[in-house]
């Protein structure tokens, strides 16, 4: 019975995924797939994949956001693909686009698998600029700081397999031509 608890709490704790598998059994299994499917990971996988933003800042959270990816592999074979995660931020004076959070992850499905990934950004007091103003009205003469309030504006997905492209899904679709220009974007957090 105390073997079943120490599962359970691995599952809590996210040491395991739903069905109690650790990460190294699930290289095996993945292995093992590999295996007995000649060639799989050549061909192209066929996914699902889904986003959403499953938190805004509060107190509670530390001011930030949190996006929750999916990505499940629909293909009859195992696969291993690289997940490219970005969460796009916008000021709110100029309506400058630029990433507050991009990661690059490596992952290995067998079919009918699933990636489940949670993304925070910072706190939005990382992103937002600091300036100062003298308040005339009043005769003390005090420096308010004003700050420069950010807002998230969108997330996107990017599963690439070898040098293509095997499924891609975004909150809007300018989020695609975001994720392009990439490299181009002022980014805060990467």
């Amino acid at each position: 019975l105390g073997d079943v608890y120490k599962r359970q709490g691995e599952i809590l704790h996210g040491r395991a995924d739903s069905l109690g598998r650790n990460s190294s059994e699930n290289l095996e299994l993945w292995k093992k797939a590999v295996g007995t499917n000649e060639g799989a990971l050549e061909r192209k996988p066929t996914f699902r994949i889904s986003g959403k933003i499953s938190s805004t800042p509060s107190r509670s959270n530390g001011d930030k956001w949190r996006v929750s990816f999916e990505a499940i592999n629909i293909a009859p074979h195992p696969t291993e693909v690289t997940a490219e995660l970005y969460i796009f931020g916008i000021t709110e004076e100029k309506n400058e686009i630029f990433i507050m959070r991009k990661i690059s992850v490596p992952v290995k499905l067998r079919k009918s698998e699933s990636f489940e990934r949670d993304l925070y950004t910072g706190p939005r007091s990382d992103y937002a600029e600091m300036a100062t103003r003298i308040d005339q009205n009043k005769p003390t003469g005090k420096i308010k700081p004003l700050v420069k309030s950010v807002n998230m504006r969108g997330w996107a997905i990017v599963v690439k397999h070898q040098d293509s492209i095997a499924g891609q899904a975004a909150s809007l679709p300018m989020m695609m031509e975001y994720v392009e220009r990439s490299g181009s974007l002022p980014g805060t957090k990467k």
